[in-house]
């Protein structure tokens, strides 16, 4: 059996969580593994609500199910993410490794900081005769950013250069924020600096744009270098002057270490993968041939990008406008089979689609703490066919799926939610360039949008029918009232009628009910009426619509396949009914009079027929019993 590894990780950043993950994938058919990754899109950001929608995803996976784990905890924004996971790989038995961010009690695989930006310093200044430099640094504290400054501060003070405290300045990794950080710098009084070494890619590209914005070449007027080697950055112009971290190597490595692990072996418990400088045209240096190639087609690449993209927002369209007047569950399912078909272009083979088994009851809260055990599968696919809608036990349903493939699957898993109320959550086995340019982000928030629809239709449709059911109830004796006969009852026998069916309508009057009301009171009198309606429910077989039509006499239909099976349906509501008023000690005397009618075929259906005859053969039994009490 195939070995199974979970993978946690924030899509934010996409580029790492390609790389990375396509380093893991790699190793992954080399050694025939299954990939499960779970991803979120939480931020500090965001309202607190929709964080924690987003967070429970990580409460999915039952972590014992798994061989091993590889954490990607430096890619999380919550710390509360960070802590709960923390905590659950402390508590198994299994093997875990976290990715770039040291947890105590956790084998480290990250990548070393120093030396590539030590060298990228070194080349500034050795190659290109740069004194003033101008570091642009992460958030002040962050241990990466740290190392990566005292890299640069080691380097020129090894070559006798000083860097003064007015030229560190902490940003918060975004492009913006550079862009301003130079800014300011110079409306200060500062001069320009010979170069200005970014802690990462981006805010790199955001000084060459203010560079050009204002005026100033680069790298003509000043020397620009960074950290992180970004594809964004190499396809720049001027492609940048970076330090490579080589995530495919840590995602490959990371997943051998693991494997080793998982058979018994011992692994270091902190692994470093070393950086190297890449220069690029930022700093003066020219590209390889391969560089320049690689830009090129990036450029060429555009326009096809921009078509998927259209194509794309066609399909968040088209999902919108076949879900939007879905209420129940099967009827979700019949527009996503009948649109995705059993090869989703955009959601790839076997995509599932699973939510929480009370999304469509309209008067459920829905869970914000993890997810039910087992889930409606609205939309999944069994070999080259739409399965049907079927309720699942998903962790088994997955794993099946992957053990049934002669080759190692990669799955991706998101979290469907409003707010902090979780929906359900999505399958993709399409591998992780899903997540480029936040697709699967733009995706997720499309369904979100799509599935409160559905919800709100079917709150909407719950609403509808208990206002249409309070409108034909009989508040007292809760059956049928006379609108209620007049939309079940009538239509029923007409049914019967041209199915040629066996079917039935009878009559039933409370006796002596004004005496009732007269002598013993209206609420006596009520008490009479609900004690009927109890033994019509009782006596009567459960397919048969019971109304109250009006005052004391009610009426019901149902099937029925002649006049003898009709005589004992009404001995048994006699029957019943002295029961009921042995059993409730009712203090005054209760009978009812009944008169019945088989449908029978005929030339023309008429209603007033049956309706007559019913009547006649009540007040018949009526007469009989008024005789018997000698009134």
């Amino acid at each position: 059996m195939r070995k199974k590894v979970a993978i946690f990780a924030n899509g934010w950043g996409y580029e790492y969580l390609l790389t990375v993950i396509g380093g893991v994938y790699e190793c992954a058919k080399e050694e025939d593994v299954d990939i499960f990754t779970f991803i979120n899109y939480s931020t500090l950001g965001e309202a607190s609500a929709d964080s924690k929608g987003e967070f429970n995803i990580f409460t999915l996976p039952h972590i014992e199910d798994f061989d091993g784990v590889l954490l990607m905890a430096n890619s999380f924004n919550n710390p509360a993410e960070v802590e709960y996971l923390h905590k659950k790989m402390l508590e198994t038995t299994i093997p875990v490794i976290s990715l770039e961010y040291e947890l105590e009690g956790l084998d480290f695989l990250g990548t070393e900081n120093y030396s590539g930006m030590h060298d990228m310093a070194e080349h500034l200044i050795v190659e290109h005769g740069v004194k003033n430099i101008l570091f642009i640094a992460g958030p002040k504290g962050h241990a990466e950013s740290d190392t990566r400054l005292q890299a640069v501060l080691d380097a020129a003070a090894k070559h006798n250069i000083m860097i003064p405290s007015d030229n560190v300045i902490y940003g918060d990794w975004a492009d913006e924020t550079a862009r301003k950080i130079v800014q300011d710098y110079l409306a200060a009084g500062h001069t320009l600096p010979d170069a200005v070494i970014c802690a990462n890619d981006n805010m790199a590209m955001g000084v060459c744009n203010w560079m050009d914005d204002h005026g100033y070449q680069v790298p003509r007027d000043v020397r620009v270098a960074s950290f992180d080697c970004l594809e964004d950055g190499q396809n720049f112009f001027p492609a940048l002057t970076t330090v490579n971290r080589y995530w495919d190597k840590m995602g490959y490595q990371g997943l051998q270490l693991l494997l080793k692990k998982i058979a018994g072996e011992e692994i270091p418990k902190h692994t470093v993968v070393r950086s190297r400088l890449e220069c690029g045209e930022s700093c003066g240096c020219k590209l390889t041939e391969a560089k320049a190639q690689a830009r090129l087609k990036a450029g060429r690449d555009v326009y096809a990008k921009r078509l998927t993209s259209m194509v794309q927002d066609g399909h968040y369209r088209n999902l919108y406008r076949f879900m939007r007047k879905c209420k129940t569950a099967e009827e979700l399912h019949n527009s996503l089979a009948y649109y995705l078909g059993p090869k989703p272009s955009m959601e790839g083979e076997d995509f599932m689609l699973c939510l929480e088994p009370n999304f469509f009851v309209a008067d459920e809260e829905l869970r914000t703490d993890c997810y039910s055990e087992e889930v409606d599968a609205i939309y999944s696919v069994d070999g080259d066919k739409v399965a049907p809608l079927k309720r699942i036990d998903f962790r088994k349903e997955l794993f099946r799926q992957a053990e049934e493939c002669k080759e190692p699957r990669s799955y991706v898993v998101v979290a469907l939610h409003n707010e902090d109320k979780s929906m359900g959550y999505a399958v993709f086995s399409i591998g992780i360039d899903i997540v480029e340019n936040y697709v699967l982000y733009k995706w997720t928030r499309h369904m979100n949008q799509c599935l409160e629809q559905v919800r709100q239709n079917a709150t909407i449709e719950a609403l509808t029918e208990s206002l249409r059911e309070s409108s034909v109830t009989d508040v007292l004796t809760g059956v049928f009232n006379r609108v209620g006969c007049e939309e079940m009852i009538y239509p029923y026998l007409e049914e019967c009628w041209h199915k040629e069916e066996a079917g039935a309508l009878m009559i039933i009057d409370v006796d002596k009910m004004k005496d009732i009301n007269d002598k013993y009171g209206h609420l006596q009198g009520d008490l009479a009426l609900r004690t009927v309606a109890e033994v019509l429910r009782l006596a009567l077989p459960n397919d048969w619509i019971i109304a109250r039509y009006g005052g004391d006499e009610f009426l019901a239909a149902g099937r029925c396949e002649n006049a003898e099976r009709l005589s004992i349906l009404e001995d048994t509501i006699a029957k019943c009914l002295a029961n009921e008023v042995a059993d409730k000690q009712v203090s005054f005397e209760l009978t009812v009079s009944t008169g019945g009618v088989i449908i029978e075929e005929e030339t023309d259906f008429s209603l007033e027929k049956y309706v007559r005859i019913a009547d006649e053969r009540m007040y018949a039994m009526k007469k009989i019993h008024h005789q018997r009490k000698g009134v």
